[in-house]
């Protein structure tokens, strides 16, 4: 039978299998994303890597967490943790008030220009490892926003901070998306915002899932969360109740001229009518849908794996201090730290299963 491990630093109980480990495992890593709720992910690898504790045949992440495997596969403790700290929190990053401008309101170009200039320095990331990988070792995960197909890719020295664009690149928020190969990319985390399955596709039968959110508890991303606040005044009550509990610590960072347009489209709210006023909501909601679902059915195959596979989840036990953006530096730092006691946990526990 599949077994399931869920481990927190809070909650000590560690189930050890009842049977015998698969004869030819294949040690899997995957990272959710979750904006800078990552450095807790950072924190985790960091401990991995303070360790020497690198088993995994294969690592897989989505958004921010294919920024934190990608620190960790080219072993730079410390990168993740800089980037999220520094550049994520910088106010050129983050903008706001363009939402409903033709500007990006989160400046990929700027975060990953100066990624890769710090990648140059002495806590840079060693890329020209990544012209010796072997193939499905490094996975980057992206959407298709025009078919919905979900991507994994392997980095090479020249794609890799195209690549980590692609994955990070929130709808509506990143507007023009990430062209690569004749395709038009965004955030991973619309079509696999937990790349569980895509571990499994590649033949994983131990796998390490590192969450943003408690065990079991959905991490709404950070374009969902964007996209409910501006619209869900505006929706008829049994739509706009189901957005406002994912967005209600967000709201504060809501400009003057979202609620501007809130109090002034009084309407008698047919959906409809709303939509045919405001297409591009529309577009908001039916990716929305598509994200929640997958997210559920990542869950299930969290709980009840395939047959012969272990998943061994680790989450934080309540949620995390940091948001998807805009955390305090306090928050950052007590997440990272919790993030390091947590890997320190794991190995303590888990540490043998690997060897």
């Amino acid at each position: 039978m599949s077994t399931v491990f869920h481990l927190n630093n809070e909650n000590i109980s560690v189930r050890r299998p009842h049977r015998q480990l698969p004869k030819n495992p294949h040690f899997a890593l995957v990272a959710e994303g979750g904006g800078q709720r990552g450095i807790f992910t950072a924190g985790i690898l960091d401990a991995f890597l303070a360790r020497d504790f690198s088993p995994f045949d294969t690592l897989v992440g989505t958004s921010a967490g294919a920024q934190n495997v990608t620190s960790y596969f080219l072993k730079q403790a410390g990168f993740a943790r800089k980037s999220i700290y520094e550049l994520s929190t910088h106010k050129e990053f983050f903008k706001p008030r363009n939402i409903f401008s033709d500007d990006h309101s989160m400046d990929l170009d700027w975060f990953f220009d100066n990624a890769q200039q710090e990648s140059k320095n002495s806590l840079g990331l060693p890329i020209k490892q990544l012209n010796n990988i072997r193939p499905g070792q490094l996975l980057i995960v992206a959407s298709d926003i025009d078919n919905k197909e979900t991507l994994t890719l392997c980095p090479t020295e020249r794609n890799i901070f195209h690549l980590l664009k692609a994955s990070s690149a929130i709808p509506f928020l990143y507007k023009s998306g990430v062209k690569y190969q004749g395709r038009t990319l965004v955030d991973g985390g619309l079509t696999a915002p937990i790349p569980l399955q895509q571990a499994f596709d590649r033949h994983a039968n131990i796998v390490v899932v590192i969450r943003t959110v408690p065990s079991n508890k959905e991490s709404e991303s950070l374009w969902k969360q964007k996209a409910s606040d501006s619209i869900k005044d505006l929706l008829p009550e049994n739509l706009g109740d189901s957005f406002s509990n994912a967005v209600s610590e967000h709201l504060h960072l809501l400009p003057n001229i979202i609620k501007e347009k809130i109090d002034s489209a009084k309407m008698i709210n047919p959906v409809q009518a709303f939509y045919d006023r405001n297409p591009q909501y529309k577009a908001m909601y039916d990716l929305m849908k598509l994200h929640d679902s997958r997210y559920d059915e990542t869950l299930a195959l969290i709980n009840q794996p395939p047959e012969g596979k272990i998943v061994i989840e680790i989450a934080p036990a309540e949620a995390l201090d940091s948001r998807s953006l805009a955390s305090s530096t306090k928050a950052l730092e007590q997440d990272y730290q919790l993030g390091l006691e947590t890997g320190h946990y794991f190995l303590d526990n888990f540490a043998h299963f690997f060897r």
